[in-house]
């Protein structure tokens, strides 16, 4: 029997994320105006998560890559 069963039937969803990672952080304040800052290091980290959700609500693990 060829028949798909609708417990085995997933959509996948891919989604990207960047993730930031901060190694070294050097503020410098204005004394007239405290929020402007410059200097803080960012590492950027491109991660792609996939997600599998079948047609009865039922779903696997996360998978990230």
């Amino acid at each position: 029997d060829l028949a798909i069963l609708i417990e085995n039937v997933y959509n996948i969803d891919e989604t990207r994320v960047i993730l930031s990672i901060l190694s070294f952080i050097k503020v410098l304040i204005s004394k007239y105006n405290k929020r402007d800052y410059r200097g803080a290091r960012v590492k950027r980290i491109l991660v792609t998560i996939i997600e599998y959700i079948s047609s009865n609500s039922r779903y696997l693990n996360l998978i990230i890559i």
